[in-house]
């Protein structure tokens, strides 16, 4: 895994899953907050198809509403996969009584944060920087902001399905033997072999990988297994808990594949459960590797604003390591050696604060940077900085 740590504020989302297929021309939707989300998703009609036939969305959803486990893959930064996501667990949340929703974007340790961010004691801020969000997933959170908001608003139970990266990053540079009992303890119990189609289709993924050589593709192999056993025993777990409820599922589609992965895995622990896996997709058509293809226009959002720094994490803040020639920081003073430790009044204790901060902000903005400055003399200053944030 990279250092996450070490990143530049000119990306607005960290591509985790490079092997991805190219974006085709996206339409930009400058949705400025929840309100302005739920009100698109009035006259949002992506295409739905099931065996080559299209539906109709009441179709479609006449279908879902009595099935136990609702798969719905995504690539993680496509806004228009979270949109089709949003419009599902919209459109069903009025049709099925007991309802939750299970997200590979936050790890199982942190189930009590995302518990207490539903129940309204903490917001969104809080949740991003106490579940570690910025380094342990990093994508664009505002694509999945009004995904956890309408959960909020609307009481229904979120799980944290992910293993503790912690873990797979040990696993993956050692195996199983690297753990500590505690640790392996964490893990399934029995962490069984692929199908032989799964081992294949996997050793493609890790040859396309150059980075993955760092590890054993057994050792990737295993890591794999464990994000999928994983997620899929929360699942079962809780609708053996809930056996009214409904599980919605969102995850990256490589997880969510019609007789392999999660879906395998839930199968095998709950024989015969009604369930259906759905894909976002550019095309209409069959697919072999789902139930229901949702065909929708690529969206993007627009960049949100960036100082223009590389940094490093430090005792005091975030190390300014480089400053982006031209960028908002340089235009403003901004050094490399410098410690940023407030943003806006803001205490910056890890450098992903800054991230968090920065989230909402557009291109022009300005922010109002405290910063602990050395000088040649070992001197320590705190300097107050305004920089004018640009697009990049």
């Amino acid at each position: 895994m990279p250092n996450l740590i070490k990143m530049l504020l000119l990306v607005t989302a960290l591509m985790l899953t490079a092997c991805g297929p190219k974006h085709p021309p996206a339409k930009i939707l400058s949705h400025q907050g929840y309100s302005d989300v739920m009100a698109y998703l009035q006259s949002y009609q992506p295409k739905v198809y099931a065996n080559g036939q299209q539906l109709t969305l009441d179709e479609f959803f006449d279908k879902l509403k009595s099935l136990r486990v609702i798969y719905v893959g995504e690539q993680h930064d496509r806004y228009d996969h979270h949109l089709n996501q949003l419009l599902i667990l919209s459109r069903l949340h009025s049709l099925v009584p007991e309802q939750a929703l299970g997200l590979e974007w936050f790890q199982r340790p942190f189930q009590p944060l995302l518990d207490d961010y539903i129940a309204g004691r903490i917001d969104s801020a809080e949740l991003l920087a106490r579940s570690e969000y910025m380094t342990r997933w990093g994508f664009d959170f505002r694509m999945l902001e009004p995904i956890l908001e309408y959960a909020r608003r609307e009481h229904i139970p979120v799980l944290a399905l992910n293993a503790d990266v912690a873990l797979t990053k040990k696993v993956g540079q050692g195996g199983l033997k690297s753990l500590t009992p505690e640790e392996r303890a964490r893990l399934p119990k029995n962490i069984t072999p692929p199908s032989e189609q799964e081992r294949t289709i996997l050793k493609k993924v890790f040859d396309q990988h150059q980075g993955h050589h760092e590890q054993s593709f057994e050792n990737f192999l295993l890591v794999q297994r464990i994000w999928d056993l994983t997620m899929a025993g929360r699942i079962v777990d809780y609708l053996q808990n809930h056996p009214k409820a409904q599980v919605i599922v969102f995850a990256g589609s490589g997880h969510l594949v019609k007789g392999r992965a999660i879906p395998a895995e839930v199968a095998k622990q709950l024989p015969g459960i009604p369930s259906a896996v759905i894909k976002s997709s550019d095309k209409p058509g069959r697919s072999d590797t789902a139930d229901y293809l949702m065909v929708s226009p690529a969206a993007m959002l627009p960049p949100t604003g960036k100082l223009g720094i590389w940094f490093d994490e430090h005792e005091k803040g975030a190390l300014v390591r480089s400053v982006v020639e031209n960028s908002g920081a340089a235009e403003a003073g901004i050094q490399s050696g410098d410690v940023i430790t407030e943003i806006d009044g803001q205490p910056i204790v890890h450098s992903a604060d800054l991230r968090i901060a920065l989230l909402h902000h557009q291109p022009g903005d300005t922010v109002k940077l405290t910063v602990l400055r050395h000088s040649a003399e070992g001197k320590e200053t705190l300097q107050n900085i305004e920089v004018r944030l640009k697009g990049l």
